[in-house]
């Protein structure tokens, strides 16, 4: 085990994990905060899908580079959606500290979010669906040790919401 201290985003497609991820990743980078992002959905991303844990796999080859870094903040925005994916993560990335904050948005902001951004039909519909299975899951396979709104403040807001409630205040001061 090493000294290294994971901030997990979790939620579904939409909920603001990769646009958060950078911004306390700024946030960090003004305090002089050593810290990584790593997104667990673009070291998965494989078209055509191979099924399977791909984006776990490479996170946890990845891992001992970023685990030799010393005192080290890895933001870490995936999508949690069972306890098998939490398995899959506490297995792939061992550390000191493991914090899940769990993005919420109502769901017809998180659609309008993925339908805005996303390039063709494929995606905008694979997203939709995939925000559809992520809110009809059992409250049993719900993960997080805080949840934040991301529909209701500005990025910038949320971002220095997570790291108060990090205790990480003096980045986000």
């Amino acid at each position: 085990m090493n000294d290294t201290e994971v901030l997990i985003l979790n939620g579904a497609p939409g909920s603001g994990k990769s646009t958060l991820a950078n911004a306390i990743a700024e946030h960090l980078r003004q305090m002089d905060i050593a810290h990584a992002v790593i997104d667990v959905d673009e070291v998965g991303r494989v078209y055509p899908e191979p099924g399977g844990s791909l984006g776990w796999d490479n996170l946890r080859a990845m891992w001992p580079n970023y685990a030799a870094i010393s005192n080290l903040k890895v933001i870490l925005p995936a999508c949690i959606d069972s306890k098998r994916d939490l398995e899959a993560l506490r297995h792939a990335a061992p550390c000191k500290e493991f914090t899940i904050c769990e993005l919420v948005a109502d769901v017809l902001t998180l659609k309008d979010r993925v339908t805005k951004r996303e390039p063709n039909d494929y995606w905008r519909n694979k997203l939709r669906n995939l925000i559809d299975k992520h809110m009809s899951k059992n409250s049993a396979d719900e993960f997080g040790d805080f949840r934040v709104r991301t529909d209701d403040k500005s990025i910038d807001d949320a971002a220095r919401e997570i790291l108060q409630r990090l205790g990480w205040k003096e980045a986000a001061d």
